[in-house]
């Protein structure tokens, strides 16, 4: 244990702090103002589990007018999720925004951010939506990726999911982690750690 040393997962936390003016603008760009945004960002693949996704805001927005899920990424399965949306009659209510540069930007727009994979690492788009402030919902991640007890690891159930959704649309605020557990992350701090391991 001694020869091993632990470097955290490092973004850039200037770049994804939360900003209301960013927000108004991507809302307004996007036609957001009145809708309550859930937010995924990752590739169509197996892995991620968009399916799944899709079958939650579907059942969702059967109570909820004001649901939009905005998906950002691409993949093999895109298609198909597309084709999914259209056959449940939501594709008004989704939208495909492909790859984008302007992820911490998108992020700000959002209410409430959702990863529901069948397996992951430690994902950096959900430290990403946590350093903006979202709240987090995560499917099969470490516990370590949620830094506090409102960003959440949840089992791979429907019911589970719509009730954890609803609890944060009731809610309805900006999810801030103390600055001293958010500071571990920081790029630069994590930079300067690897440094150190090198120059030893």
């Amino acid at each position: 244990s001694a020869k091993i040393e632990v470097v955290k997962n490092g973004i850039d936390l200037e770049k994804f702090k939360f900003n209301q003016d960013i927000r108004i603008k991507v809302r307004k760009e996007l036609g957001l103002e009145d809708k309550y945004v859930i937010g995924n960002i990752g590739r169509f693949v197996y892995q991620k589990n968009h399916e799944f996704l899709i079958d939650v805001f579907y059942e969702f927005c059967k109570e909820h007018d004001d649901a939009v899920m905005v998906l950002i990424g691409i993949g093999d399965l895109q298609d198909e999720i597309k084709n999914k949306v259209e056959m449940l009659g939501i594709k008004e209510k989704v939208m495909f925004l492909n790859k984008r540069n302007d992820v911490d930007a998108l992020m700000q727009g959002m209410d409430l951010f959702v990863l529901p994979s069948r397996f992951d690492g430690f994902p950096l788009s959900l430290l990403e939506a946590q350093a903006s402030g979202l709240p987090c919902l995560a499917g099969n991640v470490p516990k370590e990726a949620c830094l506090n007890i409102r960003n959440k690891v949840l089992e791979l159930s429907v019911e589970v999911w719509l009730k954890a959704i609803e609890e944060e649309y009731n809610t309805k605020s900006r999810n801030f982690i103390e600055q001293e557990i958010m500071q571990m992350h920081d790029i630069k701090r994590q930079v300067m750690c690897l440094e150190q391991i090198y120059c030893r």
